[in-house]
């Protein structure tokens, strides 16, 4: 009886073929996306984790995050957003509107450093993007928050502080160094997206006093802004002072 030869497939070739084009989400998975029943939407959502985001229909973002408002679907939800997320409208992505806004604000602040910090780090490096500047909240819940005991210190009540009583459960080949590494990354993403929307505060309070030239006033004189005043934006225009009596 003959012997069957395997085929050997050349290195560049074998990887090649292992290799997985990204490709759109399917229209029937939007649909699925926006169905009202949990387990049509958790297949989807896992498809949808693996696909291209700037190929895929705009709505698909928001559906996902619509998704983060049921414990049925939350985890999966997170898992695909940590690949959506990056894709804000600076690279081409949809912009968020508000209420989708909240429910990312709502999903990250209740989701557990330690358990899910991918998706953590991707929503707080969104809301930044976005100028969010309620999610300030968020990023100082985080940098006051995930932190590690010092060593030899008491195990503290809340799951936030310190290696969480559950960990060695759900993560059995984690160890303590591996999830202080993972506080730390929480805790810079959460630094820099404070410093951002802190920017962004201060343009917002900025452009409340400052006068646009598409909208300037017809009934008083104007003048360029000062150039030394921090954060003033050289196309805004501020109205004269009055006239000295």
């Amino acid at each position: 009886m003959a012997r069957r030869v395997r085929k050997v497939r050349p290195q560049g070739a074998a990887r090649a073929h292992t290799a997985v084009r990204a490709l759109a989400v399917s229209p029937a998975d939007v649909a699925r996306l926006a169905s009202r029943w949990p387990w049509v939407r958790q297949c989807a959502l896992a498809r949808a984790a693996n696909a291209d985001p700037l190929a895929s229909d705009r709505r698909c973002l928001e559906l996902i995050i619509e998704s983060l408002t049921s414990p049925w679907t939350r985890n999966a939800a997170r898992r695909a957003l940590v690949a959506w997320l990056p894709f804000g409208p600076d690279r081409g992505g949809p912009r968020l509107a508000e209420p989708y806004l909240a429910i990312l604000r709502r999903a990250a602040r209740h989701s557990l450093p330690y358990r899910h910090a991918a998706f953590v780090i991707a929503a707080l490096n969104a809301l930044a993007r976005l100028d969010d500047v309620e999610a300030r909240s968020v990023a100082e819940h985080f940098i006051a928050d995930a932190v590690e005991a010092p060593r030899g210190a008491a195990k503290p009540l809340e799951p936030w502080g310190g290696f969480p009583e559950t960990y060695r459960g759900s993560f059995p080949q984690a160890s303590p160094p591996d999830l202080a590494d993972t506080f730390r990354r929480v805790r810079h993403a959460a630094a820099a997206c404070l410093a951002r929307l802190d920017r962004a505060q201060e343009r917002q309070r900025l452009r409340g006093r400052l006068v646009s030239p598409a909208d300037a006033p017809t009934d008083g004189l104007l003048r360029p802004a000062e150039c030394g005043a921090p954060l003033d934006d050289p196309n805004l225009v501020r109205p004269a002072p009055p006239p000295e009596t």
